[in-house]
């Protein structure tokens, strides 16, 4: 695990923060840590009321100030300046403070947040201000340089293709990446692996390592997961929380990978509530009121028992689609990222991937998976996307442009309900001739789309609210999954 230790000295004003490990291991398979915990020294500030020249990226703004310095960090630069066009105290108390604040910032790529956190060996920072400006310097060693990091980016891909559970439940997602981590990683005894990047350049890596690479492979395939640091067997250790089914679990790959003998990973340290997870005592940034709020702890370990058996979460699904989306959820063809948000937008990828799914659990999986979209390489759903242009259940917005994340109308959804339709029953809607729709707004209804809208409503897939259809009205998560569950139903697709 990592030991900190803080200097702060004065020149103008400097602050280092230092990131370091030291290491030991158990005669038993549990793994013990020391660490060494230096103190914050005295902190002088130095006014410079003289004034001085911009220096290299330049920030208006404290949001922009914080970006500019993530998206240095995730390039792995260490050495770089920024300055601030404003007072010293709109973006600056503690050095500690404004780490985590870039630690914070939101954000969809696997190496931010947590990972980028633990992957910093040594920060320093040295600020110089006056009234209106403030110069800040930043020097920073990482375990790893952007070469490294690409190598592990492409491993990480190359892994989860292996697993092949992108479009599989969070948990055949957890249980296959603890499988793997645990039957091909050992632990170094060395004591100099930190990484993510040592363990799968040479199978072997300390605490840290297991905790990164986990959070990186769960964040590539969209499952909530955080690092956690505090104690293990009474030493400095790093360990996860993920979280399934609306609960947070722990996760200690590093102490079941010690356990597992043969083929099959230790289940030990895998999806525990914390009186479960004995000889763990988290940080207590982990362990305060706010953080448990936004992360409850489950109370109970998993239940491997009745794994399949849960309820699903539909809290904020609206009462009239509740019967219908959680019989959906129960059929398997709801992907869990879904399974939250219920009032959202749906995406045109989180749609095409709900009719994939269930063409193929009436029809078997789809063949030939290749698609002209050059957007949609390493997106979650990339193989659903690829099996609706296949299946011709939709189309994109160019011909080399599906934009996966766009929100979806429900104009658009229901051509997509019906080419779907077409594909599983060998039908054709009518283009021409079709009955007009009893809606007021229907001007507003694209010629396009006209045809699909008749027909979704004379067969009571999808109909309008009141005298409305709301042609251009985004569609909900909620509304995705209850048209498709009534497309099921009208027609039989999920019959034994």
């Amino acid at each position: 695990m990592r030991r900190w230790i803080k200097q702060i000295s004065a020149m103008g004003l400097i602050l280092t923060l230092l990131f370091s490990q030291v290491l030991a291991v158990s005669s038993e398979q549990a793994e013990m840590e020391t660490s060494l915990y230096g103190e914050i020294g005295s902190i002088q500030v130095t006014y410079e009321p003289r004034k001085f020249e911009s220096q290299g990226l330049v920030a208006q703004s404290k949001s922009a100030f914080l970006q500019l310095i993530l998206e240095q960090m995730l390039a792995r630069e260490e050495t770089f300046t920024i300055t601030y066009q404003g007072a010293l105290k709109d973006v600056y108390s503690t050095f500690q403070k404004l780490l985590d604040e870039v630690y914070a910032i939101p954000s969809t790529r696997a190496d931010a947040q947590d990972y980028l956190e633990f992957s910093c060996e040594r920060l320093n920072v040295q600020i110089s201000y006056n009234s209106t400006r403030c110069i800040f310097t930043f020097q920073i060693s990482y375990f790893t340089n952007a070469e490294q990091e690409t190598f592990v980016s492409k491993r990480v891909t190359e892994i989860i293709g292996e697993l092949g559970v992108q479009t599989q439940s969070d948990l055949k997602k957890l249980e296959a990446v603890h499988q793997y981590i645990c039957t091909h990683f050992k632990y170094d005894n060395s004591l100099t692996k930190y990484s993510a990047y040592e363990g799968l350049s040479s199978g072997n890596m300390v605490c840290q390592g297991y905790a990164l690479l986990f959070y990186r492979l769960m964040r590539e395939l969209n499952v909530p997961v955080r690092i956690i640091s505090g104690l293990g067997n009474g030493a400095a250790h790093a360990w996860n929380i993920a979280k399934l089914n609306g609960m947070w679990y722990n996760v200690d790959e590093t102490w079941d990978a010690s356990a597992t003998s043969g083929a099959t990973a230790s289940k030990r340290y895998f999806l525990k509530s914390m009186s479960d997870f004995i000889n763990h005592t988290c940080d207590s940034k982990y362990a305060d009121s706010a953080f448990l709020k936004e992360y409850p702890i489950a109370s109970k370990s998993y239940d491997w028992d009745v794994s399949r058996e849960w309820e699903p979460e539909l809290s904020g699904v609206s009462e009239w689609h509740r019967s219908e989306i959680a019989a959906l959820i129960q059929t398997e063809l709801v992907p869990d990222a879904l399974m939250q948000q219920y009032q959202a937008p749906i995406t045109r990828a989180e749609f095409a991937t709900l009719l994939v799914n269930l063409c193929e659990k009436a029809q078997g999986a789809a063949q030939g998976v290749l698609c002209p979209f050059l957007d949609v390489a390493g997106h979650p759903y990339q193989r659903e996307i690829a099996a609706a242009w296949s299946l011709d259940i939709t189309q994109g917005k160019t011909e080399t442009q599906f934009k996966p994340n766009d929100v979806l109308t429900r104009q658009e959804a229901v051509k997509m309900l019906c080419t779907a339709l077409e594909t599983l029953e060998d039908i054709t809607v009518p283009l021409t001739g079709y009955p007009s729709v009893p809606y007021s707004d229907q001007a507003k209804i694209g010629s396009w789309a006209m045809p699909y809208v008749s027909y979704a409503t004379r067969h009571q897939i999808m109909n309008g609210n009141g005298s409305s259809f709301f042609p251009t009205k985004n569609l909900t998560r909620e509304e995705g999954m209850a048209v498709v569950w009534r497309l099921s139903q009208q027609f039989s697709l999920l019959a034994a």
